[in-house]
């Protein structure tokens, strides 16, 4: 191993001498090309993370997963905070959340697309329908139908017209 002297002044004004090891051109040679191998392999690492983002969001589709959704229920009176169904929408967002908003003020619709009552709500036709909008990450809106009935009330109608 090669050393090198060093000087060092102390505050008293001493001045201190010692060595240190000297890095030979081996030594740095070897070291910058173990640095040079690093940065190609994180560059190389990146440049592969980027292509599959990129892939992933030019395959992202955003929208409701069907055309429209509908939901039964096996009460003609719905109370507050009752889950009517689920909707799938995909953002293309990280988090795949969507800002909902049902154009009929009676239904709340959380982040993760599950449809509650916020209200009691009689459905004195059998049915209720109103159009849920959801934004995607670029801020585009999509709108789907959805359609609540009344399961037995359903029934009730088709033993009265003579179908099972």
């Amino acid at each position: 191993m090669v050393t090198a002297p060093c000087a060092m002044r102390r505050r008293d004004g001493q001045t201190l001498f010692h060595s240190y090891p000297k890095a030979g051109l081996s030594d740095i040679s070897e070291s910058s090309g173990t640095m040079r191998f690093s940065h190609l392999a994180l560059s190389l690492l990146l440049i592969k993370v980027s292509i599959a983002v990129s892939e992933n969001q030019e395959q992202c589709e955003p929208g409701f997963s069907e055309q429209r959704y509908a939901f039964s229920v096996t009460r003609k009176v719905l109370e507050r905070n009752r889950i009517i169904g689920r909707v799938t929408f995909t953002s293309c967002s990280e988090n795949n959340r969507a800002l909902y908003s049902p154009d009929d003020t009676r239904f709340r619709v959380f982040p993760d697309g599950k449809i509650t009552v916020k209200r009691q709500l009689t459905l004195h036709d059998g049915s209720v329908s109103f159009v849920l909008n959801a934004w995607d990450a670029t801020g585009t809106r999509h709108s789907v139908p959805i359609f609540v009935w009344n399961e037995r009330e359903q029934q009730a109608v088709d033993q009265s017209l003579g179908r099972s």
